[in-house]
């Protein structure tokens, strides 16, 4: 099969399935948790600016998003107490705890998915979409038009 007709079975596919598997895998990787998980991954505390450097998202997005997480008592902002001019961002407890049953579930649900495949088959999918991913993301920094 050519490299065309292989996109165009790709991308019936991926439309065949937005709504059963791929919106829900979204929803579960949505920035919120990206970030949450990020602060779990770096002692629970971390800066404002480097969230948004690891989200890739503007300043003003992340304001916005690090607002809902404190408005749900994910999160706290504190002045920085050895320099009083940085706020770092803080997980909760509560933040912890949702940020650690959201990460197990979705653990949980990719690998049951995989599993399914017979471990050959998913360790195989696992490096060849991960391939995929770093071309796609070269091709998409291609300029276009």
């Amino acid at each position: 099969m050519e490299s065309t007709e292989l996109a165009e079975t790709f991308l019936t596919l991926l439309r065949e399935n937005r709504r059963s598997v791929l919106e829900n895998f979204g929803k579960m990787l949505k920035a919120d948790h990206i970030a949450m998980e990020k602060l779990r991954h770096h002692g629970n505390r971390a800066l404002p600016g480097d969230l948004s450097s690891a989200l890739q998202n503007s300043g003003p997005r992340m304001s916005s998003l690090l607002s809902d997480l404190e408005n749900r008592g994910y999160i706290t902002r504190e002045a920085d107490v050895h320099d009083r001019r940085r706020v770092l961002v803080h997980l909760t407890e509560h933040g912890k705890r949702h940020t650690a049953i959201k990460e197990r579930y979705l653990i949980h649900r990719v690998g049951n998915a995989l599993a399914r495949m017979g471990e050959t088959q998913a360790e195989q999918f696992v490096a060849l979409f991960g391939q995929f991913l770093s071309a796609a993301k070269e091709e998409m920094e291609v300029e276009a038009f």
